[in-house]
């Protein structure tokens, strides 16, 4: 109720009452005389906010519930007993949609306080989170009251607390208006004296926050104004910033998350992992706690070391979790520590394999390297080798030995042991053993001599013996000589193929070699060396094989062509001026279809009238595929869709349907439903291209802002320039200005030609704007926007007109 109509001295008269004018669908009237007001408001089932979780177990399931709402009353007294009710939580996986249950709208309330609490429901063992949403209780019409309401501020606190450790631009307040929260005016302007001038205001909306650093102050007294930009009225209120000492605010784990492992058999106090965090300073903790069903079996010390407190030989579970936390008071921080518990393994050994063949020179040096049976459990600790011997092998055990790593080397010189022998390795480890049997060939010397190869040049001796002979004595003499035949670089280079090219697919991975360039030596002895006549960030060259290595990723679309020269030549630090062959490598980069249609913008802006008609041409959005065609896929046709669709109004948020469609291989977005209802809102739509409809399809993304305007948001310019000289440069040159000036976005709605007849006949352009608050998107009523730009005016220069209604 806001109000009862009585009529004087009725007689004996019956009455009815009913609203002739001005008021149908949002005052009402009984047979009582009863004024009831029935405006629009936000409806049971709407959502008023979304918060997302975040939780570092896979298997988490996380629930946010309310624990209480409080409110403050118009008249600025503060209740903490209202209806938990009100609203309630929807949880979509690890969203939350807070939601309105009960009409608030009959309340005279300002504002509302919910708070809440996020746990994991499957590890109740692990610290829940609070949270605190603040909500302001506007009205979309003017609330009907019986006296006029003084120009005033809703009662502020005299003293805000800040850490001085706050980052620029941390809101600190934002002071209400009476007037703003009864009727959601917007005709307000906000000023701020700052002592210090570490804060600064938000002149349209009033939120005070830092400009600067605050580590050089204690308080700061502010004076807050707010004035009327169609009445000659103003509100002032004082406000006392105390900052407070920079303490540690904020803990953080080195990890998310911590695994580690820990024995059966392990003993107590066996250190199984360290966990370290620090404050937002960078200063180590020393204070440590575990909690949770499982950190019984576990200590930690001041350095975060943890170490095993119970046995877990009789653990069923195959492993144990629970909560680290660090730090203590308001600056605490908690992670997840999981250990997994190790099973007692056998302690069966067993060799790679049951025997073994080697054979070896009779002059292989002492020490030297025969045979390393291995294990194939890998653990070697405790393991006793040993070699066993029958019969005629025992000589073995002389020639050979076996380190405590089962490598046999050579102990005693092999000369003159020619033959075949047969022996054991046998491993002990404690009760378990296992053995493998080894046939060893010793082979005489003299079969290790050079050999001819094909027609290689190689160097050789030729030995020469003579013989001197006494008949009859039997006595000789022995004489010899040796000649060496050495290869001389007598012969040119020449390359196997001086010019090459080849294709090479964008997505070719690095390491991958493209092409092998060879150039050829008759004089067998002579190494080549290549090598780049210059250098290349996607391609190197093995100086030794001369293999073209793809270093560096491909892309087509940027360079499709490569030309290398590479470089052969006997010396390795040859300069470049002096290497004589060179071999041409022309490298073709085939594409890969690996893009998908790119949007010409990734933001698009547009203005929708509040009386636009469904199938109303909105815009035209153009996406192009960079890949080359194929014969499968000639890469013209392109598939659009509206992925996501939010209204945004006054900086609440919520997904809407249906309102917007766009052609799926044109591109035109039109309206599919009136707007009369979103005014001042903007939608914001995800569109995205592909390539195909398959799921694999490449993909681009951009966004669309529709803004919903009034008639009477539009403002005029009366161009100073004909017709015929206006360009588009002009206009955005001026629509920039504008902006610069006043801090705004603006946004052209059209141009209007016409005549203006007076003394002369002369043609008129008109410029018609409307202007957009670039931080909360809300689009500037025309009379204050004039006003914006009006106070603004020495900015813009002599070239900018004046601005007026375009109504």
């Amino acid at each position: 109720m806001i109000g009862l109509v009585e009529v004087a001295d009725t007689g004996n008269h019956s009455l009815q009452y009913d609203i002739a004018e001005g008021g149908q669908g949002v005052i009402a009237i009984d047979d009582l005389g009863m004024l009831t007001y029935h405006g629009e408001h936000t409806k049971r089932g709407t959502t008023v906010a979304t918060i997302e979780m975040t939780d570092a177990d896979d298997d988490a399931a996380v629930q946010l519930s309310i624990e209480s709402i409080s409110g403050i009353f118009l008249n600025g007294s503060e209740s903490h007993q209202l209806n938990a009710k009100m609203f309630k939580t929807k949880m979509n996986g690890r969203k939350a949609d807070v939601v309105l249950d009960e009409r608030i709208y009959d309340l005279p309330l300002a504002s509302l306080s919910i708070e809440m609490r996020a746990q994991d429901h499957a590890h109740a063992s692990e610290p829940f989170a609070l949270v605190t949403l603040h909500l302001a209780v506007t009205r979309k019409h003017p609330l009907i009251v019986q006296r006029p309401i003084p120009f005033k501020f809703i009662e502020v606190p005299k003293i805000v607390k800040i850490s001085a450790d706050s980052p620029i631009g941390t809101i600190v307040y934002t002071p209400r208006l009476l007037q703003s929260i009864i009727s959601n005016a917007t005709e307000f302007s906000y000023g701020l004296d700052s002592l210090s001038d570490g804060f600064g205001i938000d002149n349209s909306t009033g939120t005070i926050t830092t400009l600067r650093s605050l580590h050089d102050l204690t308080e700061d007294e502010l004076t807050i104004t707010a004035s009327s930009l169609t009445e000659e009225q103003s509100a002032q209120v004082n406000l006392t910033v105390i900052i407070t000492p920079a303490l540690t605010h904020t803990v953080t784990f080195m990890e998310r998350q911590y695994q580690a492992s820990v024995g059966q058999s392990d003993p107590l106090d066996t250190a199984v992992l360290a966990v370290k965090a620090k404050t937002n300073r960078g200063e180590e903790l020393k204070s440590y706690s575990l909690e949770g069903l499982d950190a019984d079996y576990f200590t930690i010390d001041n350095k975060g070391v943890i170490r095993l407190k119970e046995s877990v030989a009789t653990v069923p579970k195959s492993s144990l979790s629970f909560v680290a936390t660090a730090g203590n008071g308001m600056a605490k921080s908690s992670v997840p520590v999981r250990v997994l518990i190790k099973k007692e393994e056998s302690e069966e050994i067993a060799f790679e394999k049951n025997s073994y063949e080697i054979k070896v020179m009779e002059n292989i040096p002492l020490n030297g390297y025969v045979l390393h049976p291995q294990l194939i459990n890998g653990k070697h600790e405790g393991v006793d080798y040993s070699l066993n011997t029958q019969n005629d092998a025992t000589v073995i055990a002389q020639l050979l030995e076996i380190d405590g790593n089962g490598r046999i080397t050579v102990k005693e010189e092999l000369l003159g042991y020619v033959g075949t022998y047969e022996f054991q390795v046998r491993a002990v480890k404690g009760e378990h053993h296992a053995s493998t049997d080894v046939t060893m060939r010793i082979l005489p010397a003299y079969r290790c001599v050079p050999a001819f190869i094909g027609d290689r040049n190689l160097e050789f001796l030729i030995n020469e013996l003579v013989l001197g002979l006494q008949a009859g004595a039997h006595q000789f003499a022995q004489m010899s000589s040796t000649i060496r035949v050495r290869d001389v670089d007598d012969h040119p280079l020449e390359a196997v193929l001086s010019r090459v090219t080849v294709e090479v697919p964008e997505d070719a991975a690095v390491g991958t070699i493209i092409a092998t360039m060879r150039a050829i030596d008759a004089d067998k002895m002579q190494k080549i060396f290549y090598r780049l006549r210059e250098t290349s960030k996607e391609f190197s060259v093995n100086s030794s094989t001369g293999e073209v290595v793809l270093t560096s990723g491909l892309d087509r679309e940027t360079k499709s062509l490569y030309a290398l020269q590479i470089g052969a030549s006997n010396d390795e630090d040859a300069r470049i001026d002096d290497i004589e062959v060179w071999m041409s490598l022309n490298i073709i980069v085939t594409d890969v279809n690996d893009n998908g249609p790119l949007f010409e913008e990734s933001r698009y802006s547009v203005l929708v009238a509040k009386n636009a008609l469904p199938g109303e041409q909105i815009l035209t959005v153009r996406a192009f595929d960079p890949d080359q065609p194929t014969a499968d896929n000639d890469m013209k046709e392109v598939y659009y869709r509206i992925k996501e669709m939010l209204f945004d109004y006054h900086g609440m948020s919520r997904a809407v349907e249906n309102m917007f469609s766009i052609g799926q291989t044109s591109g035109v977005v039109r309206l599919e439903q009136s707007v009369s209802e979103f005014v001042g809102g903007v939608f914001h739509l995800l569109l995205e291209s592909r390539d195909s409809l398959e799921s694999d399809a490449h993909r681009d993304q951009c966004i669309v802002k529709a803004y919903v305007h009034d008639d009477s948001d539009v403002v005029r310019m009366e161009l100073p320039i004909p017709p015929a000289a206006l360009t588009y440069e002009k206009i955005s040159t001026m629509k920039g200005t504008i902006a610069n000036a006043t801090g705004l976005k603006a946004m052209i709605k059209d141009l209007q030609y016409h005549h203006e007849e007076g003394n002369l006949v002369y043609d008129v352009t008109d410029l018609r704007l409307v202007l957009v608050n670039r931080t909360t998107s809300e689009i500037i009523p025309a009379e204050r926007a004039i006003a914006i730009a009006d106070k603004r005016r020495s900015a813009m220069g002599d070239r900018i007109p004046s601005m007026t209604k375009a109504q």
